[in-house]
């Protein structure tokens, strides 16, 4: 047992003729060195360190170079480095995570389809979207999560390690980013041995950012935000027998921003109001009309404790315990093309949330034919949501409403996962768990003028069990060759949402138990001698009451005015089926120079027989038909690509001195659909953007200056859709526009 249905688009042609093109010049190099191998990278994604290429499973790690090499520095921007990962911020506060296409958005009130990880303490995407800095890893785990994680999940999981102290070196990093924007990034790290045993590491971060650079045409303003960060961290090691790992961080953003939107003016004036006439605003324009620019203060705060004591002779004990806490000020408006001239429709949200995990688990750590991995997991949050509405534009001087949500949840698991040695080149691993999670919600809508109080859904003392795990059948082919097949199950509890904009039919803002089983068959690969790694996996994955979230669909939900409709997201239940393939290859053509490669496609469908909201149907209706529902069999669930890809090519110039490379980096999105809009606006066409980067490092690799282009080409392009508003006008998502830049960092050790 090893330790440690679409035509082809022109930009699809481009990138298979990238890639044959990559090859050719791969397979012609003459160019040969000694012992040059591919570097191995560690990862702990089964709580075991291993050889990313010994792990039976679809896991991507992005190291701390990586990061630096294609100048991420925001979460988001991972994406280029994973293929199938899907991550899209449409503000400082929206996050939209998928893998394999089962998209999650944080305004569903669904458990994460994809969970994330600081440090192995579960944290929200919210948060972990906000700041990234002094990272040692991120492991991105692709499809459901049901055994060794602390939550199950129906896509995957997201684990961020950060850098710990050591007791080696007094050394350090400072690094900072411009760019033509105006925008700012400063960095910096220092490890100080304080003992033998103990020391500490201390990290900050500093980013003076334009959010997606959009100017308001009311206001002139543009776009602007900071992020502070720092984070504390020890190591203790008195002993071979025991390590502790502390870690705090606390992060700080504050950010103002319009809404952009495009459109033309098409002649509409609400009743009593100006008209709303911007003229034409086109992709390009990056511009916003806003009357009050969404403005968010977000703090966020984790620490977490890290026991591995290995007293017990063959096995490990190991103690994770965490805090975190999130607090959200969000200041709105409702009104993104500024209908109602002169007015806005607030809505204003204040989020508290904390959390605390306790996970224990005992591991095996003997060359045996038998090892396993038994624990428990606990984890307590609490959520307080109270959102202040308009009842109606606040040119009308009427009194506020109020939804009030406080949410406690307790989850325990029980888990084990063994591996067993059924030949010399043959292995199962058999993993299981058992879940319950116990909820109480206390929901009201409240307007104090009037002295009206209605409960939205509350429900107390919610229990719900299950039982999730997995099988898997690995089979080592030879030295170089890994194949297995797995059979995989995850479940997500019943769940609920907040939306001011219904009140009288609450129930459409919950959503039932969620149970997914998904069948994975994949290959590994190290070939011509540790040059080459070449990985795929095929997945069909079948999601009984998929919780799905439906945007943009037309309600009527006023009961005292019954025709009267507007636009909300919805949540319900429907089954859903994902299948799909993934593609990796990382090369060294030579000693200078290395390619790669990434490559998803996934088709996510609903199943035959679903049903859900849409657009199409009956007039609305508040007391006889609020919504429209439709069969959705075969049609696509979300909006998220089928297909996603980069390439990536890395040379260095080798000088008597130093070092001097060229870095690019192209990532291909597909077309995304979302189907309850429109046919004239419903699709976000494929796009590709190409980052380029140029500079100079020392030998030693301890000091390095780059100049970068990020979208070399300046390409725009929509990342989501949102329906047209009754002026012409309407909100987008979009990728950001061309930034041109330079970086330092400089490495120093005493």
């Amino acid at each position: 047992m090893k330790q440690i249905q679409n035509r082809p688009t022109f930009a699809r042609k481009k990138l298979w003729l990238g890639l044959a093109t990559c090859g050719l010049l791969a397979l012609t190099s003459t160019t040969q060195a000694n012992n040059l191998v591919l570097e191995e990278v560690v990862v702990t994604a089964q709580k075991r360190a291993e050889n990313l290429q010994d792990v039976a499973a679809a896991i991507a790690a992005v190291s701390s170079e990586m990061l630096d090499d294609n100048g991420i520095t925001e979460f988001t921007d991972t994406t280029k480095l994973v293929p199938g990962l899907v991550m899209r911020k449409s503000s400082a506060t929206g996050t939209n995570i998928s893998l394999r296409g089962i998209n999650f958005d944080s305004h569903s009130g669904s458990s994460e389809a994809v969970d994330v990880y600081w440090n192995d303490a579960p944290y929200s995407s919210m948060a972990m979207f906000t700041s990234m800095f002094d990272v040692e890893r991120l492991e991105v785990l692709r499809g459901p999560q049901g055994t060794l994680q602390g939550k199950t999940s129906p896509a995957g999981a997201i684990i961020m390690h950060t850098k710990r102290a050591s007791v080696d070196a007094l050394e350090g990093q400072v690094r900072s980013s411009v760019n033509d924007k105006g925008e700012f990034i400063g960095e910096f790290a220092i490890n100080l041995p304080l003992t033998d045993s103990l020391a500490m590491r201390v990290a900050g971060i500093r980013n003076n950012h334009k959010g997606s650079d959009t100017t308001n045409l009311l206001t002139g303003e543009g776009d602007d935000g900071a992020i502070e960060g720092w984070r504390a961290s020890l190591t203790y090691q008195p002993n071979d027998d025991l390590d502790v790992f502390l870690s705090s961080e606390y992060v700080e953003n504050n950010a103002i921003e319009s809404k952009p939107v495009i459109g033309d003016y098409n002649g509409y004036s609400e009743p009593g109001f100006a008209d709303s006439d911007f003229g034409p605003i086109s992709l390009g324009d990056k511009a916003g009309v806003v009357a009050r620019r969404h403005d968010i203060d977000l703090e966020t705060e984790i620490s977490s404790l890290q026991l591995n004591w290995r007293g017990i002779e063959g096995h490990e004990l190991t103690s994770v315990t965490s805090y975190n806490s999130t607090n959200l000020s969000e200041r709105n408006d409702r009104d993104p093309s500024n209908i109602f001239v002169g007015g806005s429709e607030r809505t204003d949200i204040e989020n508290d949330a904390w959390s605390f995990s306790q996970e224990i688990r005992l591991a095996s750590t003997s060359d045996h034919w038998w090892e396993y991995t038994v624990g428990a997991f606990y984890n307590k949050t609490g959520t307080h949501v109270v959102v202040t509405n308009d009842i109606a534009p606040s040119s009308f001087n009427l009194p506020f409403m109020y939804l009030d949500t406080d949410i406690e949840k307790e989850t325990f698991g029980y888990f084990t996962h063994n591996r067993i040695d059924l030949s010399d080149a043959s292995e199962l691993q058999i993993g299981l768990r058992y879940n319950r999670q116990r909820r109480d919600t206390k929901a009201f809508m409240d307007i104090p003028a009037y002295n009206y109080k209605l409960d939205q859904g509350s429900e107390p003392n919610y229990v719900d069990d299950s039982f999730t795990g997995g099988i898997k059948y690995i089979r080592y082919l030879n030295e170089d060759v890994m194949a297995y097949a797995s059979l995989d199950a995850s479940h997500r509890p019943a769940a609920r949402t907040v939306n001011p904009r219904i009140v009288y039919h609450a129930f459409a803002l919950e959503s039932a138990e969620e149970d997914t089983l998904a069948f994975e068959a994949g290959i590994k690969s190290t070939l011509m001698d540790g040059r080459m790694q070449l990985n795929g996996a095929l997945y069909y994955q079948e999601m009984n009451e998929y919780q799905a979230f439906f945007k943009e669909i037309e309600i009527a939900d006023n009961i005292t005015a019954p025709t009267t409709s507007n636009n909300s997201d919805l949540v319900a239940n429907a089954d859903a089926i994902s299948i799909g393939a993934e593609l990796e290859l990382a090369f060294l053509v030579n000693e200078n120079w290395r390619l790669g490669a990434l490559i998803s496609y996934n088709d996510f469908k609903f199943a035959d027989g679903a049903e859900g909201y849409c657009n199409q149907g009956a007039e609305l209706n508040a007391i006889t038909n609020w919504a429209n529902t439709c069969d959705l069999s075969g049609s696509r669930v979300g909006d998220t690509p089928n297909w996603n890809a980069t390439l990536t090519s890395d040379y260095t110039f080798a000088a008597e001195q130093v070092d001097y490379f060229v870095r690019a980096l192209y990532s291909f999105t597909g077309a995304a659909y979302q189907p309850s809009l429109d046919n004239d606006i419903n699709k976000a066409a494929a796009h590709g953007v190409v980052d380029l980067f140029a500079g100079v490092r020392s030998k030693d690799a301890d000091w390095e200056v780059s100049f970068w282009a990020k979208n070399l080409f300046d390409k725009v392009a929509e990342t989501q859709q949102r329906k047209t508003e009754l002026n012409g006008y309407r909100e987008v998502v979009t990728i950001d526009e061309r930034a041109v830049g330079a970086s330092v960092r400089y490495n120093f050790s005493l």
